[in-house]
């Protein structure tokens, strides 16, 4: 079929050590109206165009920081304003 309108709905994919982590992350999700399936130690996540993207990036970001997996935003609709969350630590701009 033909695309008639995109959803604005954004795709996230983690990738995630083992099966425990991704059943813990995937409740954490769903706490937050996304759903998600899984395939191996592969997590997607649709993330509703209704909701805020900030909260979502900080948990998905602080995880990937602390080396409990790797995300990638796999189609990206949704936006953050400046100021709603932290900047990556390499974007920061030293005083």
């Amino acid at each position: 079929g033909e695309l008639i309108r995109e959803s604005g709905n954004s795709v996230i994919r983690v990738n995630l050590p083992n099966e425990e982590a991704l059943t813990r992350l995937a409740g954490q999700l769903r706490a937050m109206d996304c759903e998600s399936e899984s395939l191996h130690t592969w997590l997607a996540v649709s993330i509703p165009a209704n909701i805020s993207y900030a909260p979502i990036l900080k948990l998905l970001r602080e995880g990937e920081e602390e080396a409990r997996w790797d995300f990638e935003e796999a189609v990206l609709c949704h936006t953050v304003a400046p100021g709603e969350i932290e900047p990556w630590p390499f974007l920061r701009t030293e005083e």
